[in-house]
């Protein structure tokens, strides 16, 4: 990377090679007079034939903009110098003091920057290295060891466009008479920044265990599976759960809640293997609730200490029975039955029967029994699911093919 004389260590390069150029194309024997190089402001040239080198504007560069972001930590410590990345725009004006020297000059210069359009390292040394002379000016010592000719990107010189009315706004807020000029951008130059980073302390050692193949080290469940095929477990039914390294000791299944911070763990049932585990919902109504649940294995290492798998969703679903319909004598009707798990008096439960949903009547804080009352409710045979916070019974019976309807899911209205 460069240093802040970097900007001036290209106006000095330029020069050296507009000069060389001018050497070359014997420009000073044509026009029989010596021929300078020199880098100011426009209204500073004197009279004598001659190009110069004005450095009129700086640009940010796009392509380098967003590079080593992000540069600060959340805290505003400094995590990496991101370098300065300019675009540097160049004014070459020819100044002739008889007819077609200006031209001449101005050719001379753009021929030379066609040819070589690019800052060879080498060239870029050579030409700011001070010469071996004991008074050197400081101004050279300084560019020489600006980094110039090691920065990472190589730099580039192009013509640069100008439009009529953006030529004439230059000249007029430089304040000079106008002069046979050419535009050009050198890009990029990268200018580092020099304040210290954090610095993290050296590696000793790796301590990277190597996992030959894909499946994890620890006990992970990739997914469960309801009985027949359904979407939702019900009160003592079984559920399988598949994965890796799920056998181990005192192996068992944790239900967690969170909205209701309820958590119960018990034993799984059947043949375990590090693949395939199978557990019965427990049977108890009064405990657990409709709902969806983060269902977990914990077993012990061996030491005494417990060990989690990962947590996936597990669903429980109502179930009802001992459905009773009566009409009123206004036509309404009311529908009364027992639903488990019991429900709470912050869910929400509605009994749908066909296309018709209604919701429950008030019920004390945890009970079985619900009522419902339909206003209007057509006698007839209905397919009935009862719904608990979103949660519907289970209707279809996918244990079959091609799948059917519970039967027992059917009632009457009369």
């Amino acid at each position: 990377m460069s240093s802040s004389y970097a900007i001036a260590g290209v106006t000095a390069v330029l020069q050296g090679i507009i000069g060389r150029g001018i050497i070359a194309h014997g420009v000073s024997t044509v026009i029989g007079n010596d021929v300078s190089v020199s880098a100011v402001s426009p209204d500073r040239v004197n009279e004598d034939p001659g190009l110069n080198l004005f450095f009129y504007q700086v640009t940010p560069n796009l392509g380098w903009r967003n590079e080593c972001l992000p540069s600060r930590s959340t805290r505003a410590e400094r995590m990496t110098n991101q370098s300065l990345a300019l675009d540097l725009h160049y004014l070459i004006s020819a100044n002739g003091t008889s007819d077609l020297f200006s031209e001449i000059l101005l050719g001379s210069a753009m021929q030379t920057l066609h040819e070589q359009p690019f800052f060879g390292r080498d060239h870029v040394r050579e030409l700011l290295s001070p010469p071996p002379l004991p008074d050197v000016d400081e101004i050279l010592n300084a560019l020489d060891a600006s980094g110039l000719a090691d920065q990472l990107e190589q730099i580039k010189v192009t013509p640069e466009y100008l439009s009529n009315e953006d030529m004439s706004k230059l000249w007029s807020a430089i304040q000079s008479n106008y002069r046979p000029s050419a535009a050009y951008v050198v890009t990029v130059v990268l200018i580092k920044a020099e304040q210290p980073t954090r610095s993290p302390l050296p590696v000793l050692t790796r301590g990277i265990t190597v996992q030959p193949d894909l499946v994890p080290p620890t006990p992970t469940i990739l997914a469960i599976e309801y009985q027949n095929q359904q979407t939702a477990a019900r009160l003592s039914e079984e559920v399988v759960i598949s994965g890796y390294h799920l056998n181990g000791l005192n192996v068992r299944v944790q239900l967690v809640m969170q909205s209701e911070t309820l958590i119960a763990d018990f034993p799984v049932s059947g043949t375990a293997t590090n693949e395939r585990i199978t557990f019965n919902m427990p049977v108890d109504a009064t405990v657990w609730r409709s709902g969806v649940y983060q269902l977990s294995l914990i077993m012990d290492d061996g030491g005494g200490n417990p060990i989690e798998s990962n947590r996936v969703p597990l669903t429980i679903a109502p179930q009802f029975s001992g459905f009773n319909a009566i009409r009123n004598g206004g036509g309404s009707v009311t529908v009364d039955l027992t639903v488990s798990p019991e429900v709470h008096g912050n869910q929400t439960v509605s009994l749908i029967l066909g296309k018709t949903q209604q919701f429950s009547q008030e019920f004390d804080d945890q009970t079985d029994n619900v009522s419902f009352e339909f206003p209007v409710l057509p006698a007839g045979d209905y397919w009935a699911r009862i719904r608990v916070d979103g949660i519907d019974s289970i209707l279809i019976n996918r244990g079959v093919t091609p799948p059917t309807f519970h039967l027992d899911q059917e009632v009457m209205v009369p």
